[in-house]
């Protein structure tokens, strides 16, 4: 047993090991965003002492999107698992500029709020989050659909 598993993570499939860490590291900021949502829990790590602006800035700013951005990121790179190493790397050129566009288009929203109508950043974090999930799960497909076309192709 603890031979297919050496072979799962470290032969020659390494890119499970890596979206193994990935999925490592999002639950980890999840569970450590989940406490920097409350200002008591901010004062207590010495993050701030009492300032009003220091805790909305770790709550607000950085806790929130994170909290709403991770799952999804965590379900995405679950899926992975289950795939082919080039599935993986056709997932990894197309995500990686996605997600570096989508954190920046996040970082620099303003928030603003006019009569009913409020668009902050953990509104964008999360709608970014879940087009993240919806392309992952558009490139699986995309790629199957490939593999089995290519496949039948040269059966023939």
């Amino acid at each position: 047993m603890i031979e297919k598993i050496k072979k799962i993570f470290l032969g020659e499939n390494k890119y499970r090991m890596i979206i193994f860490l990935f999925m490592l590291v999002f639950a980890i900021l999840f569970y450590f965003t989940s406490f920097l949502r409350y200002p008591n829990f901010i004062n207590n790590l010495w993050l701030c002492n009492n300032n009003g602006l220091c805790e909305f800035f770790w709550s607000r700013d950085i806790a929130w999107p994170l909290y709403s951005f991770l799952p999804y990121l965590f379900i995405s790179t679950f899926l992975l698992l289950f795939f082919s190493k080039n599935t993986f790397k056709l997932w990894a050129k197309i995500m990686v500029p996605v997600f570096i566009v989508s954190l920046i288009i996040t970082i620099t929203t303003p928030d603003i709020c006019s009569g009913m109508i409020c668009f902050d950043r953990t509104l964008v974090a999360s709608g970014f989050a879940k087009l993240f999930l919806i392309f992952t799960v558009l490139i699986i497909f995309i790629k199957l659909t490939y593999d089995l076309i290519i496949s039948k192709r040269n059966k023939k």
